[in-house]
């Protein structure tokens, strides 16, 4: 996706009314979007670059002035908080360590099993293209289709290649070994045989389990196979800042105020006004709810067979020194 380019029609957008209201819109010449801001026509965007304000035709009678929201390219994140929830999404949370586990770059191939509402699907895609491949399956045929008719808005060509597949019973089918697998399905463990089969020797594997019960049947499986090497098990949180206004002071009484203060306060900045009043801005705790999933991260190499020989070699040796012990003292 070139994002230095005028938007044309067709372009799928993200469009950032505020911090709780961020859509996706598709751009037609006779496309209007209404909002408590005013009515946007899309006929004002076309052909121009996105990431600067979108004012409405509208005039606000109590101030006398045009709304405004700004048009942007999607991203991972901002594709997130827009999409359609379908299903549970994985969230920007998640998904940047996720993907850092699977240490995929441009040129990667990876699995994802379970689409669901695309969330994970763009990341993956935003982070091998142009030259990788994203393979993802899900059992449901209506959610691959809405995915489908999303994704293929936003120019990720053949670097997403959708199937409506039940994996658990037929496995990822006749694919070229990849560099790593993502799993949010509902009982993981049924599928490690085809994770064997299917992940390059080096490649890592992230299982993603809402519940601890899941994590627990996942690696009884995984000890099954010595080709599978557990590296860590995560849980992720989200705690989000927000920068406010704390109130409006008298500059008599500020000095007083910071020493009551200071401590409870994050990255202050005084902003003074007419001489006369001034105003502190502070970095706190977010009064929003922001929607946030927390998961388990049970993440999970594949060993090469090399690795396996030379383990198998060093444990012949400790045994052959152990029964030499054993002689040892036999012949004292």
């Amino acid at each position: 996706m070139q994002l230095d380019r005028p938007c044309g029609e067709g372009d799928l957008i993200i469009v950032y009314i505020s911090i709780d209201q961020i859509k996706s819109l598709v751009l037609y010449s006779d496309t209007i979007l209404v909002n408590k801001y005013g009515k946007f026509y899309a006929s004002d965007l076309i052909g121009k670059p996105l990431g600067r304000k979108w004012y409405s035709r509208t005039v606000d009678k109590k101030t006398g002035r045009r709304g405004y929201v700004y048009p942007l390219w999607p991203t991972p994140e901002l594709w997130t908080k827009s999409i359609i929830q379908r299903t549970q999404l994985v969230y920007s949370s998640d998904i940047g360590l996720i993907i850092h586990k699977l240490g995929i770059h441009c040129g990667s191939s990876v699995i994802e099993a379970g689409t669901g509402s695309g969330s994970m699907t763009f990341a993956l895609a935003s982070t091998v293209q142009p030259h990788g491949c994203v393979y993802s399956f899900d059992c449901n045929e209506e959610r691959v289709a809405a995915v489908k008719g999303d994704l293929e808005k936003l120019f990720f060509g053949s670097c997403i290649r959708l199937q409506c597949r039940d994996i658990v019973e037929r496995g990822f089918g006749d694919i070229p070994l990849v560099d790593g697998i993502f799993l949010d399905v509902p009982e993981p463990w049924q599928v490690v045989e085809y994770v064997v089969q299917t992940l390059k020797d080096g490649g890592v594997v992230v299982f993603y389990s809402p519940c601890v019960e899941q994590v627990l049947k996942t690696l009884d499986k995984v000890n099954q196979f010595p080709q599978l090497n557990l590296i860590q098990i995560l849980t992720t949180t989200s705690k989000p800042y927000e920068t406010r206004r704390k109130r409006r002071l008298e500059h008599n009484d500020y000095a007083t105020y910071l020493k009551e203060h200071l401590q409870t306060m994050v990255n202050e900045e005084i902003v003074e006004r007419n001489n006369e009043q001034a105003v502190a801005m502070i970095s706190a705790p977010a009064y929003r709810c922001y929607r946030s999933h927390t998961a388990f991260l049970t993440i999970v190499e594949k060993v090469g067979s090399a690795v396996l020989q030379g383990d198998s070699e060093d444990s012949s040796h400790l045994v052959g020194i152990a029964s030499a012990k054993e002689e040892h003292k036999t012949d004292r």
